[in-house]
């Protein structure tokens, strides 16, 4: 803890401090008894990572940056500025666009197809629901005009010839929606049409279900490299072997919000000096729930292919229960899994590379 605060320090992190078992205990009473101190951080927040994201990539956008999705880089080539008016160097990128319906992935393409045969069927869809909505409403009124035709019984017809006179309005009425519905989702439909017959016009090879668009080259007289997983594959291609990325897999459990209050801040084990990882933390949300996480799980290890899920609940759920003992497998709700990218460097890469003009953010 003594290294982690002055760490910290270091790092401009203020108001750190170490507390004690009583106080430790007075702030989060459902810590296990043998927690003995911790290191605490009032200034530590909670955010929602994929709100986080979309938010920046907004912010960016309405300062004029151009977001191009589906554009996968191909080359990236040093090149000396011929006419560019201030000269220089600048980067000749090659980049590859593939479309929706193109991907690798063939359960993708299943999936385009249900979505366009949904879309292209709206009449036998209303079809189908007036023969087993309208009929029946009509059969009902007609049996019920015939059963109770004797006077005494004409309170009751009336009763329930107006329950089913208001089932009938609200049928009537969904069909309707449905009805707008799906006309409106027709002209999606011509989203797929146009999509297939772009592909066919490139000659796709379905086979591979491999639908992309020849290079296209943009000029940039900077190249900042943050791709994640394949940040040593772009570094490559600006000419810089410094780093290899080795994915590691992250899996968390989610908690019932009734679980909530076993825990007030985001609790820490101290960090695994073999694995060099923070390691399994329970951790609040902007929702009221806890999560429980994250593994880290080397790709290229063979037994992460042998762990089953319910070996990585076991782990996660031994690990949990460390911090706070109360924790329950019948709390879990969900998981969640991913891969992050982690460098044989064992740090964050944030540093200009030998290449002028190249950033590594990996």
């Amino acid at each position: 803890l003594q290294s982690l605060l002055e760490r910290g320090q270091k790092n401009g992190v203020e108001r750190l401090r170490i507390v004690e078992k009583a106080e430790l205990h007075t702030m989060e009473p459902y810590l296990a008894d043998d927690c003995i101190a911790a290191l605490y951080s009032p200034d530590a927040g909670t955010v929602t990572p994929y709100e986080f994201a979309i938010a920046t990539a907004e912010n960016a956008a309405n300062n004029g940056v151009q977001i191009r999705t589906r554009h996968e880089v191909v080359g990236v080539q040093p090149a000396q500025a011929q006419s560019t008016g201030g000269g220089g160097q600048y980067f000749q990128i090659a980049i590859k666009r593939w479309s929706y319906s193109a991907t690798s992935d063939a359960n993708q393409v299943s999936v385009d197809h249900a979505a366009r045969r949904m879309f292209e069927e709206p009449t036998p869809l209303m079809q189908r629901m007036e023969f087993k909505l309208l009929v029946p409403c009509a059969v009902s009124i007609g049996a019920v005009c015939v059963m109770f035709d004797s006077e005494e019984l004409q309170v009751y017809k009336y009763a329930l010839l107006s329950v089913l006179a208001l089932v009938l309005v609200v049928v009537v009425g969904l069909l309707l929606f449905v009805s707008r519905t799906t006309s409106g989702q027709q002209n999606t439909s011509l989203l797929f049409h146009q999509q297939s017959a772009s592909a066919h016009a490139q000659n796709v090879d379905y086979a591979s279900m491999a639908v992309t668009s020849a290079n296209k080259y943009m000029r940039a007289r900077y190249v900042i490299n943050s791709a994640g997983l394949f940040a040593d594959k772009i570094a490559r291609m600006i000419g810089d072997a410094s780093f290899t990325i080795k994915p590691r897999l992250g899996e968390y459990l989610l908690l019932h919000k009734d679980a909530g209050h076993l825990a007030g801040a985001t609790l820490f084990p101290c960090p695994d000096t073999k694995l060099k990882t923070k390691g399994v933390l329970v951790q609040t949300t902007l929702w009221g729930n806890l999560i429980l996480g994250p593994t880290a799980r080397d790709v290229y290890k063979e037994q992460t292919q042998k762990d089953s899920a319910e070996d990585i609940m076991r782990f996660l759920l031994r690990k949990s229960k460390q911090l706070v003992p109360s924790i329950d497998a019948s709390m879990v709700i969900h998981s969640f899994a991913g891969s992050r990218a982690k460098s044989d460097r064992g740090d964050w890469i944030i540093e200009q590379t030998k290449v002028t003009g190249a950033a590594d953010k990996a």
